[in-house]
Formats: C-alpha cells, sequence, structure tokens
C-alpha cells in the first residue's frame, strides 16, 4: 500500500507515485534527468528469475532466441574502442550482458586495477615499450591508464553501502579521462516472498541514494553519462499462496 496518506511520496501523473524510498531521485526528477519506462518487458513465460535474466542481458525477446551474446558484447565488437578500460564489470561475476565480447575488466575496487611491482621495474616496461609495434602502444596505453587510476579515490559523498560504493568508482573513473565507456554494477537481493515491505524499501533506498549521490558526482561530466536501471523483476499487487 505504498503510495497512501503518509507515504504517498513524489506524484509522477497518470496515477503512477514514486515511493517515497526513492525520494533521494526527486531533484533528479525535477531537473529533468530522470524517466521511467512503464510495462516493458520481455516475452519470457518461464516464471525462471534466472533466465529471464539472461534474456534481458542478452537483449532477447526470451532466452534461446536472438543472437550469441551479451548486448553490450555486440555493442562493444560492432563500434571502435581500444582504451584499456573500456569496459568495466564492477563485482566479483561476469555479467552475461558482456558475454562473447572483448574481456571487460572485472574490479570491485580501483586499487584492484594495479601492477603490484616496484617503480623501477615499472620503468623498465616503459622502456620495452617505447617503439611503434602495435605491441608497444597496446602496452603504453595500459600502462598509462593505470598511471591515472593509481591516484583515483572514490567521492566521499557516496552512501556506504555497497551500489554506493560502487557507483563511487565509476564516478572516478568517468571523470578520470581513461577511456571508460560503458560500466556495469548488480543490486541484488530482490526474491523476497515475505515481509517485502521493510526489505523492499531498505533496497529502493539503497538504489535511489546511490543514483542521487552519482548524479551528483558526475556534475559536467554526467552531459556525456546515460545511466540505465534494468530489472526483469515485478510482483502483481495481490498476494498468492506462495
Amino acid at each position: 500500500t505504498l503510495g497512501i496518506g503518509e507515504r504517498a511520496g513524489l506524484d509522477l501523473g497518470d496515477g503512477f507515485r514514486l515511493t517515497p524510498s526513492l525520494d533521494a531521485l526527486r531533484p533528479v526528477r525535477d531537473a529533468g534527468r530522470l524517466a521511467i519506462l512503464h510495462a516493458v518487458g520481455s516475452g519470457d513465460a518461464t516464471r525462471s528469475h534466472f533466465e529471464a535474466m539472461t534474456a534481458m542481458e542478452r537483449g532477447a525477446h526470451r532466452e534461446g532466441e536472438g543472437p550469441p551474446g551479451g548486448w553490450i558484447a555486440r555493442h562493444l565488437l560492432s563500434t571502435p574502442g581500444d582504451a584499456p578500460l573500456r569496459a568495466v564489470a564492477v563485482g566479483s561475476v561476469l555479467p552475461d550482458s558482456f558475454r562473447g565480447g572483448p574481456a571487460p575488466v572485472l574490479l570491485e575496487r580501483i586499487d584492484d586495477y594495479r601492477l603490484d611491482v616496484s617503480e623501477g621495474f615499472l620503468g623498465e616496461l616503459r622502456a620495452l615499450h617505447a617503439d611503434r609495434s602495435p605491441l608497444a602502444v597496446a602496452g603504453r596505453r595500459t600502462l598509462d591508464a593505470l598511471d591515472s587510476v593509481r591516484s583515483l579515490k572514490g567521492d566521499p559523498g557516496f552512501p556506504d553501502t555497497g551500489l554506493g560504493r560502487g557507483l563511487s568508482q565509476v564516478s572516478a573513473l568517468a571523470k578520470a579521462g581513461v577511456g571508460l565507456e560503458i560500466a556495469t554494477l548488480d543490486l541484488g537481493l530482490w526474491d523476497t516472498h515475505a515481509g517485502q515491505g521493510p526489505w523492499i524499501d531498505r533496497l529502493l533506498g539503497e538504489l535511489g541514494g546511490a543514483l542521487a549521490a552519482f548524479d551528483r558526482s558526475l556534475g559536467d561530466a554526467r552531459k556525456r553519462v546515460t545511466t540505465v536501471v534494468m530489472s526483469e523483476f515485478g510482483r502483481r499487487i495481490e498476494e498468492n499462496a506462495a
């Protein structure tokens, strides 16, 4: 019964309201930077969250259909770009949306992207990559990216949550000029069957707080950043036997 009485939330028009758990996004919406795509879904009818997620990340109507690989992988294969940090998956598991394409950098923190070697050895590596061969050029780009990332720190203005910390890393990379084109993050634990009110409130609060902080942190860089939140998950209003 969210959206009734004191928990009315922001009126979006056409009978819809933004749940108060997402109040942090109110300034983003008021500034015209938030769009909600209602009633968008796939043809998956298996009731399997796993199959629905796989179809969504592959950009398929339903699991088992469409081209192979993930939709982000197909984009990366069809467009030019060779920056070492062009694609980043924040977390410990590679999303299906990257399957079949150029390998993204998989990291949980910016600090993970480093060479644990001495400065002297780094100098030797640079000397080895001093010519103009394709291998040397790729090596120099990677070493330059490592130099750029070494001094980066997460923005302290983010909530101390998993998604907040992850988006803090993405914001730092987006503003650092390291060639970042796509970054993915995941927020799980939505599959609840009881006590959903408090649980969903907490998750939506984490989502809204992290997204609002990301919007603030980007500043002028937001002009070239599009943030897409995707979910295959929905609940019908009426309770069922499960």
